[in-house]
This record gives structure tokens, sequence and C-alpha cells, in this order.
């Protein structure tokens, strides 16, 4: 899926191409008996909810939560990897739901945060860069 976006590609292009500092570490916890992996803090941030072994029902219902202090309610979060890969995902209520997503683009997004690396989120309106350590063992599909 391709989404067109609001914010100039250059300057995004610009700040993704700068050297980064040390990459950031996931927060790993658990809610409610899974596994959560969290990057920023709790006013802009991503976090992301898998249950590999079908806890809360018989599919797979994964979730990422999206934190904007710019953009509170986006419907739609795009990540754009330093590659140039992308992968965009609609958002209700700052939740992206497994289910309410094409599997290819679930599979896209989850390959692309796993990788690691330098990414950005962003919106028609807001975006954060991250610059991640890979998660090679999030088990989300």
């Amino acid at each position: 899926m391709r989404v067109q976006l609001l914010i100039p590609a250059l300057v995004l292009t610009a700040t993704l191409s700068q050297p980064a500092e040390a990459a950031e570490t996931w927060t790993e916890a658990v809610s409610r008996g899974l596994t959560t992996y969290s990057l920023g803090d709790a006013s802009a941030g991503i976090t992301i909810v898998c249950d590999p072994d079908r806890v809360f029902g018989p599919s797979s219902n994964g979730n990422i939560h999206v934190r904007f202090a710019d953009d509170a309610n986006p419907s739609t979060v795009v990540l754009l990897s330093q590659t140039g890969q992308q992968a965009a995902l609609p958002v209700s209520n700052g939740r992206v739901l497994q289910a309410g997503v094409p599997a290819e683009d679930w599979a896209g997004f989850i390959e692309l945060v796993s990788q690691g690396g330098e990414f950005a989120l962003v919106t028609p309106t807001a975006s954060m860069i991250f610059d991640a350590a890979p998660l090679p063992g999030l088990a989300c599909n």
C-alpha cells in the first residue's frame, strides 16, 4: 500500500541520512500476559504487542500503539526505512490492529521494525525518527 505524504520527502531523507548515535534499545515489558516492545515515551512513541501463542483467541491479534505529540488521532501511519522501504497502516484510536490490516502490509511493517536501524513513523502532520536496535525474535505474524 502506498500513501502520498504531505511532508517534504527531501527533509525526511536528509534527516534519515544524518549519522546516528547509538541505536535505541527497545523496552521490553509484559502486559496482560503478552510481551510488549516500546520505543519513545508516553507522549510520543511506538509499542508493539504480539500474541504468537494465540492467548487471546484463535486468530492473529497483534497490535501497534502509536503516540504522536503533534497528532493525537492519526488515521494512517507510514513507516519509512532508510533503505526507502515503506509500510502504511490504518490507525484507529491510536492503534493498528493486525486483524484490520492486509497480511502483506502487516508483515512488511513487522519485517521493517524487526530489522532495526533508522526509520521514521509519519502521519500527514507529524513524524518521529528512531534509530532502533533490531528485534530478531519478534513473533508477530
